[in-house]
């Protein structure tokens, strides 16, 4: 196994890993699952959420533009070592739980909006050993593949959108404040909180082979807005209300997108999805093994891999099976609790400690 701690991308590579990742979440969205505004306010909260995503990154910024060439996880084992074997372990788990969740996902999507007959359990070993075969090629691969299935994935929205422009219907455009200010607000902050790229965004910069850390961030956010943006607007015009009483409205877009040329593009859907999750859960499965080895070199070792792909698998199928369960991860992650912590607390502790170091050392 290559070793996943020292490989280098370029800020394009990291930008079309985490918008791909970013990505999966449209495939899997099903509307008002959260309480979160639909139709036009969605938009609105898209705008609205960019801006307050930015700002909520700043102690992040302030913490991270300092130490150039350097992760989140490296900067606390360097200020406190205690505090870096606390980090280490929640990356660790969080990372993990992002991984069986997108491995919950996806075999829950595809044995019941396209294949309902198909094995859960066959489905979750297939997928999970696909990823495990992936995070053993390492980062380097897992990147360059991303950035060819980000290609495809453009590509094919745009062959998408001209199936879809006879179908768009501006008139189910209405005032996103239709139901008041309180849905979009929500939504914008939802935004911020299911945003889990942004803790593989702070986990990754250390990879990078150069320091454009604000580059880099603004390539992704910008890029995963627009896309985000673009999206809402095609299912809005196109579904209309109807939209909202689908489970995957977005799956629901690329089978009304067929034509007589390419008669399924469901189909199309389904291969950069499979290839979509699979990058997402290798890339937290990856970071969550690399997290767990700043513990020791013992904990470096393929077994460790290994035994974190068994839990990810486990959890998986359990989740899908156990609803309650899947709720459980879903909830954990889209109610802000990793980002919260290990985004906007976290820094602001570290910068709190640098600060305090600084005055004794001046004191001194």
């Amino acid at each position: 196994m290559r070793d996943l701690r020292t490989p280098r991308i370029s800020p394009a590579q990291m930008i079309c890993l985490l918008v791909l990742s970013r990505l999966f979440i449209v495939l899997i969205f099903i509307p008002d699952a959260n309480g979160s505004s639909q139709g036009s306010a969605s938009l609105l909260a898209i705008v609205l959420g960019f801006v307050l995503t930015a700002v909520a990154m700043v102690p992040a910024w302030l913490l991270l533009k300092k130490h150039p060439g350097m992760d989140l996880q490296m900067l606390t084992m360097q200020l406190s070592p205690r505090l870096g074997r606390v980090s280490a372990v929640a990356l660790y788990l969080v990372c993990l739980v992002v991984s069986a969740e997108t491995a919950a996902q996806f075999t829950m999507f595809l044995t019941s909006a396209v294949y309902p007959r198909a094995s859960v359990l066959w489905v979750g070993l297939i997928f999970c050993g696909a990823v495990l075969y992936l995070v053993l090629l390492g980062l380097e691969a897992v990147t360059r593949t991303a950035a060819i299935m980000l290609a495809a994935t453009i590509l094919s929205s745009l062959l998408i959108s001209l199936g879809l422009w006879g179908s768009m219907d501006t008139l189910n455009l209405i005032s996103p404040l239709y139901d008041g200010w309180g849905k979009v607000l929500y939504s914008s902050t939802r935004y911020f909180t299911q945003n889990i790229e942004l803790i593989a965004f702070v986990l990754l910069l250390s990879n990078l082979n150069t320091p454009k850390l604000q580059r880099t961030f603004w390539g992704y956010h910008t890029m995963t807005s627009v896309i985000l943006l673009a999206v809402s607007y095609a299912a809005i015009t196109v579904l209309g209300s109807y939209g909202e009483t689908q489970n995957f409205p977005v799956y629901t877009l690329f089978v009304l997108s067929g034509s007589n040329v390419f008669y399924r593009f469901d189909y199309v859907l389904l291969v950069l999805w499979v290839a979509t999750a699979m990058i997402r859960a290798a890339l937290y499965l990856i970071l969550a093994c690399r997290t767990l080895g700043t513990l020791g070199p013992k904990l470096q070792s393929r077994w460790v891999v290994g035994i974190s792909a068994a839990v990810v698998t486990v959890t998986a199928i359990a989740a899908v099976r156990n609803i309650q369960l899947f709720g459980g991860l879903y909830h954990f992650l889209a109610d802000g609790v990793p980002v919260y912590l290990l985004l906007l607390f976290w820094p602001v502790l570290l910068l709190l400690l640098k600060y305090n170091r600084q005055k004794k050392e001046e004191r001194r």
